[in-house]
């Protein structure tokens, strides 16, 4: 038997709620890059006695403004992979990353970690931290928001208004006059046989309407660079789907699965014979922002238009911090 040669381009995409972004990883046959935590007691320590500390804060402007830590820049988990190289130009100074609670600091800590910034502490959250902290006024917070709900409400009224129209029309239109009755006696028609029914398709229990929905996006983006469209498989499928699950269960963000080990032995395990495969994961808050910023990921972006691939298994799972996307590629 000839030796199957796995290919995994191991990419990770991260987002919560109020958060789209994406943030990418080594593959598993590299050596992961690591941070280190580091307490607040020792984070006041160091930044009291030490010069050159950059303080980061991950979390969204309105929550910075809210409250943040003195002297703290502000660049958000879904930007860091952006805005890092621009805004942090020393990969060799002491970086602390907090967010409120813990899981974007430590996500956001890895990512740098992952660019080749070689002292990043994982300080955890903002609610653990006993010492001062600030509060920034949001002047522009109004001329940003308010196109914005302008916008929605512009796009609800082109949605409502051709639907109540129809209605009224409906409504308005007056009742036919009956004909006139014939005295004359007539044969009885013959009656028509009533029609044969359709049977209505039952949906596919794997591919529900956000399924297809990044199924649709990610083929449409194949098709504009001439890559034929992938195809559902129901093993691949069947394992994203419980991939999705299994993250959102045992609270982990990973490739590799406690209950199932990598993405290679899951699809084994489900019964899939494949002679490459890859997986992207993210969390974000819709199929829209997470194939926007999917797509914006080079790495990303490569798993879904690599022609090489032609069958795909997409698993979603509401999680309390978003929704976990799983897409597994697979070369039969």
């Amino acid at each position: 038997m000839k030796k199957i040669t796995h290919i995994f381009t191991a990419i990770v995409l991260v987002s919560f709620l109020s958060l789209a972004g994406c943030l990418s990883v080594q593959s598993e046959s590299d050596n992961k890059s690591s941070y280190q935590t580091i307490s607040s007691e020792t984070a006041k320590k160091r930044l009291d006695s030490e010069k050159g500390i950059i303080l980061v804060d991950v979390r969204t402007e309105a929550e910075y403004a809210e409250k943040h830590i003195p002297g703290s820049l502000l660049i958000p988990v879904e930007t860091i992979e952006t805005q890092a190289s621009e805004k942090l130009k020393d990969r060799d100074a002491a970086i602390f990353v907090y967010c409120r609670s813990g899981n974007r600091s430590a996500i956001a800590a890895q990512a740098l970690a992952n660019m080749n910034y070689t002292n990043v502490f994982d300080l955890g959250g903002i609610n653990n931290w006993p010492y001062e902290t600030e509060t920034t006024s949001r002047p522009n917070q109004l001329p940003e928001v308010t196109p914005t709900n302008e916008s929605q409400k512009a796009e609800a009224e082109k949605v409502v208004k051709p639907l109540e129209q129809t209605n009224l029309d409906k409504v308005k239109q007056p009742a036919p006059t009956p004909a006139p009755q014939s005295t004359t006696p007539k044969t009885a028609p013959k009656p028509t046989p009533a029609p044969v029914p359709v049977p209505t398709p039952k949906p596919t229990p794997q591919i529900n309407v956000q399924i297809q929905k990044m199924l649709e996006s990610i083929n449409s983006e194949r098709a504009k660079v001439g890559v034929a469209p992938l195809s559902t498989d129901i093993k691949v499928m069947e394992a994203a789907r419980m991939k999705s699950e299994d993250m959102v269960k045992n609270n982990y963000f990973s490739h590799t699965s406690p209950t199932y080990g990598s993405p290679f032995d899951m699809l084994s395990k489900f019964g899939v014979t494949f002679q490459g495969a890859a997986e992207n994961i993210a969390m974000n808050s819709s199929v829209e922002a997470a194939h926007a910023a999917l797509m914006a990921s080079e790495g990303h972006r490569k798993n879904i238009l690599n022609a090489s691939y032609s069958y795909i298994g997409i698993g979603i799972t509401d999680s309390p911090g978003g929704k976990v996307f799983v897409q597994m590629f697979v070369k039969k």
